[in-house]
């Protein structure tokens, strides 16, 4: 397989799992029988009705209108949840603490590379501790005590 046909083979992955993402947000559960075996388990039918009732809500207007602290922490080499949305939040909420952790991902793991396979290679290893800062964060942010960045 040349690398002009993976690619290609990609692309149409990657448009058929927006196609699946766009009909379970709106509220359609689709049929994986047909699709490539790399998605069958994103799509799974046994978690198509716990992501069709995530897709229904809108953290910035649920966060709106919370008065509880909160903690937005956002890691900056995320690749599924980019800073903007944490700054959304931030803006949705100003009474929020947002921090903002330097080349950590999703997952919270310490990624010092923008290759998209190094990122996820991250979330499969059980080995690989959280991030420096993560735990010291959270704890800060729990206990009341200073020393939680803020931005």
């Amino acid at each position: 397989m040349t690398a002009t046909t993976r690619a290609a083979s990609r692309l149409r992955r990657t448009d058929c799992a927006l196609k699946g993402v766009d009909a379970l947000a709106q509220g359609r559960r689709i049929d994986t029988a047909g699709l490539h075996p790399a998605l069958q388990g994103l799509f799974d039918p046994a978690v198509q009705g716990y992501l069709i009732n995530a897709f229904a809500y809108d953290p910035v207007r649920e966060l709106s209108g919370y008065s509880k602290p909160v903690l937005v922490l956002q890691g900056q080499r995320d690749i599924q949840v980019g800073e903007a949305d944490a700054l959304l939040l931030k803006q949705a909420n100003p009474r929020a603490s947002l921090v903002l952790l330097p080349n950590v991902n999703h997952v919270l793991k310490f990624v010092t590379s923008d290759d998209l396979g190094a990122n996820l290679a991250t979330y499969a290893d059980p080995a690989l501790p959280l991030a420096a800062g993560v735990v010291d964060t959270i704890a800060a942010f729990l206990t009341g005590k200073a020393g939680c960045p803020q931005k």
